[in-house]
């Protein structure tokens, strides 16, 4: 499994916190390191750069409401940091924006997912492989 699919998986660290400060990555792969060590380094940094994004994007879109990209990205964002009533409602806002955008509805019924509410999600997921 690629770092980039792992890395977009919140619940493989449910109960984990992972600290907020990123961690040094190693200038080249020292051996006795075991690879999945190197993984939870690649991660802190993207939490970081998740969490600044996150603040970026909710200033793009309070300035540009119709910003599909802004709208899309935030709520996918917001997926990935467990924010998910949040998520539901920018990832619901772009696809008011574009209903055909595929990214945003996948995420919409993953959210709903997450969110424990199946019904929804496949409801959501139905309607996106229609679009």
């Amino acid at each position: 499994m690629s770092d980039v699919i792992e890395s977009r998986q919140p619940a493989m660290w449910a109960g984990a916190e992972l600290p907020r400060e990123p961690q040094p990555l190693p200038s080249e792969p020292e051996p006795e390191r075991e690879p999945r060590l190197q993984l939870v380094n690649h991660n802190q940094l993207l939490w970081h750069a998740v969490d600044d994004a996150v603040k970026v994007l909710r200033t793009v879109v309070t300035l540009d409401p119709r910003a599909l990209g802004g709208q899309l990205f935030l709520g996918i964002d917001e997926y990935l940091t467990g924010d998910f009533s949040s998520s539901l409602s920018q990832l619901k806002m772009a696809l008011q924006l574009d209903p055909t955008n595929r990214e945003a509805g996948l995420y919409f019924g993953l959210t709903y997912l997450a969110l424990n509410q199946p019904l929804r999600a496949a409801e959501a997921l139905r309607a996106t492989a229609k679009a």
